[in-house]
């Protein structure tokens, strides 16, 4: 039997895949490339809004790789950093958890609206 909301079964499905998937993670340190982009970014610990939005993504890392343009990625580390107080990769993995199940629901709920059945968007949106 179906449920009466197609799309609370996808909510509920969406959430338990993705804890099943990455929440192991969260009690792990950062790691590769998080370290200087997260943790040890000083645009990152400074928190200038000017300044992540004119900068290069890997700007004051010591990174050698150029032409990365990710504002609004730098903008929510400076913003989990604000208000956890340090890097903290716990509340980092959860954000981007929470993230990820927010563009699969939005997703979904596109394209029910756009006319596609729920089996195919319940589909899309688990991808």
């Amino acid at each position: 039997m179906l449920p009466a909301r197609p799309g609370l079964a996808a909510v509920a499905l969406a959430i338990a895949l993705g804890a099943i998937a990455y929440g192991r993670s969260l009690p792990y340190p950062y790691v590769q490339d998080a370290v200087p982009a997260v943790q040890l970014n000083p645009v990152v610990e400074r928190g200038d809004w000017r300044e992540i939005f004119l900068r290069d993504y890997w700007a004051d890392t010591g990174s050698p790789a150029r032409s990365l343009y990710r504002p609004m990625t730098v903008a929510s580390f400076a913003l989990e950093r604000r208000l956890a107080g340090a890097a903290t990769p716990r509340i980092s993995r959860a954000v981007n958890l929470l993230l990820h199940l927010l563009v699969a629901l939005s997703l979904f709920r596109l394209l029910v609206r756009v006319g596609a059945g729920p089996t195919a968007a319940r589909a899309a949106g688990l991808l």
